[in-house]
């Protein structure tokens, strides 16, 4: 971490888990986000994955914000998955992100030359949940932590060639 200096933003990507990786990943982090499918099993994990962040914060890392909860493979269509997004939404508020992501068949695709969704179907249902959730993430950032993440320059356009960051406004349109 700190030879990071490079870096705007590090993502820890732990299993759900208590282990000593997952702790140690939220002993060195800020923020903490916890992806739920809208179904019994998941959110009861996830109401524990919570708990386990708040214990963290309160006695390994103040500087860790309250958790955020991202609602992940949610089909309009089921029942029950509305009844959980509301009791989640209801429970614990603004800690629920806005932003949801949908099923979307494209997301499961595997591709040889290891592109990514946003590079085959950047308008598919997938990828814009997920540059909608990335914009909704780094605002409340921003809210929450001035000046730790830059303001881009809106008159720059992505580098397709060198970069791994691509424009989320493109996706959006």
């Amino acid at each position: 971490l700190e030879q990071a200096i490079d870096y705007d933003v590090l993502l820890f990507d732990t299993a759900a888990a208590v282990t000593v990786y997952s702790l140690s990943a939220l002993v060195a982090s800020q923020y903490a986000i916890i992806p739920v499918t809208p179904e019994y099993q998941p959110v009861y994990g996830a109401e524990q994955t919570f708990q386990t962040i708040k214990t963290v914060q309160k006695k390994l890392n103040p500087s860790l914000h309250d958790p955020w909860m991202l609602l992940t493979k949610v089909d309009g269509r089921v029942r029950s998955h509305r009844k959980y997004r509301h009791y989640l939404r209801t429970k614990y508020e603004d800690s629920v992100l806005q932003g949801i992501i949908r099923t979307c068949a494209s997301l499961a695709v595997s591709h040889p030359d290891h592109s990514t969704t946003f590079d085959t179907d950047p308008g598919a249902r997938g990828a814009v949940d997920y540059a909608n959730v990335a914009e909704e993430v780094v605002r409340r950032v921003r809210e929450q932590t001035p000046g730790l993440l830059p303001v881009p320059d809106e008159a720059a356009s992505p580098n397709e060639e060198e970069g791994t960051w691509r424009s989320i406004d493109r996706l959006t349109a």
